[in-house]
């Protein structure tokens, strides 16, 4: 803190001024993301989205998830974690959904970190009725808790990206056709 004047220039407002120094590098920001972002799917069909990870500059021991969904919309079918995913699992929790709108304590990790853009694993449910459900993907704090660095053992910060399906009543196009009854004849 200072009361001078000539610290910085063009201050003129005769108050005292606070310099913060960052100390340090920032440690970069990981990204937990549902893909892809916008489903259209017709009413009864099943929903599959992919959760994704991307740590591109501080490998992360992992940590936990929770998935909130409109359960108006979305009935929660399963989870399925990718082999290729290279996590421990010991770190591997998957819900019992207990909540009822929400996927709660998802986690994944690995004691020698994880790093890269990887899928974590594949999410389903079944449409129930149109309208529009929004999936929102936030930190859970328990049982495995917020991510860390595998190097510094900090929190990192977590960019959480949701994703949104449209439940249709009429059937969705596909392949620039639209489905109807009398092509399953």
């Amino acid at each position: 803190e200072s009361l001078a004047a000539n610290l910085v220039s063009g201050d003129t407002n005769a108050a005292g001024d606070v310099f913060v120094r960052q100390r340090g590098t920032l440690m970069q920001t990981g990204v937990i993301s549902l893909v892809p972002r916008q489903i259209d799917v017709s009413s009864a069909d099943q929903v599959v989205v992919d959760l994704e990870m991307a740590f591109n500059g501080d490998s992360s021991l992992g940590g936990g998830i929770d998935i909130a969904y409109d359960s108006s919309l979305l009935d929660f079918v399963s989870f399925q974690f990718d082999p290729a995913l290279g996590d421990d699992v010991a770190f591997e929790r998957v819900t019992n959904n207990t909540a009822g709108s929400k996927i709660s304590g998802l986690s994944f990790g690995h004691f020698n970190g994880l790093t890269g853009t990887r899928r974590i694993g594949t999410i389903t449910f079944n449409s129930r009725s149109s309208g529009t459900a929004v999936l929102q993907a936030g930190k859970n704090l328990l049982p495995l808790g917020e991510f860390y660095s595998s190097i510094s053992y900090n929190n990192q910060t977590i960019s959480y990206r949701g994703a949104s399906v449209r439940i249709n009543d009429a059937p969705v196009a596909t392949n620039g056709s639209i489905a109807t009854d009398e092509d399953s004849i």
